[in-house]
């Protein structure tokens, strides 16, 4: 039973089963949407929702630039908006209890898929001989040099999938851990009010915010490493 309920929260029958548990996982996605928005001042010049936006945007342009790329085309608009859309996808189910779609390996594989397949297709469109010339490496012989260039393949098309699956991992961990900490400090701490309850809370809390860090360097490896694949392809 322990386990059913542990990895319930991957199950999202589970939440659209019932009126109740869909209402919540909406409306928390719409208060995180709220109190994002408040806390950092949306609606006033030059707030800190801006600001971070503003830094997003420009690390990518300059990434983008070492990659040699053009930072004035769309690409800069798409993988800032991603960012931006994984991040708060992972915040929002960070929350124990509530469904994380974050923690499903085809969320981070589809997005993984999409944004190689288009730096592929950016590649190509630059210049095909230069992105084929990627996958002849230099050899002694024919026979190396064939083999050489087999891995070569087999390592570029599995890139977005161990891309997605290092990331699903992450997220899929802390959630299994959040999620047990948060079950056990429930019960200890409002059925048995103790030193253990409080320490249990405390530890949830503390886990809480050491998984938003983690959220954050996840996204932002996630990143770095389609902009590296940018680089050496």
């Amino acid at each position: 039973m322990m386990m059913t309920d542990l990895f319930t929260v991957f199950d999202y029958g589970y939440y659209l089963s019932d009126l109740r548990y869909s209402v919540f996982v909406w409306g928390a996605s719409i208060f995180g949407l709220i109190s994002v928005l408040s806390c950092c001042g949306y609606w006033m010049a030059d707030n800190d929702l801006e600001i971070f936006i503003w830094m997003v945007t420009n690390g990518f342009k300059n990434k983008m630039r070492e990659a040699g790329y053009p930072s004035d085309t769309g690409a800069v608009s798409l993988f800032s908006s991603v960012f931006l859309y994984m991040f708060y996808i992972m915040l929002v189910g960070l929350f124990p209890f509530v469904y994380t779609i974050a923690a499903h390996y085809f969320f981070s594989f589809s997005i993984a898929l999409t944004l190689w397949l288009a730096l592929m297709f950016q590649s190509i469109y630059n210049s095909i001989q230069g992105f084929l010339a990627g996958f002849v490496p230099t050899a002694d012989n024919v026979a190396e040099g064939f083999v050489l260039s087999f891995f070569e393949i087999i390592s570029y098309v599995v890139r977005p999938f161990t891309l997605g699956l290092r990331l699903f991992l992450n997220i899929f961990t802390g959630q299994i851990i959040l999620t047990m900490l948060a079950t056990n400090a429930w019960m200890i701490f409002f059925c048995i009010i103790s030193p253990v309850g409080i320490l249990s809370s405390f530890l949830l809390c503390t886990f809480f915010v050491l998984e938003l860090c983690v959220v954050m360097l996840q996204v932002y490896i996630f990143f770095l490493l389609l902009m590296t694949y940018a680089t050496t392809r």
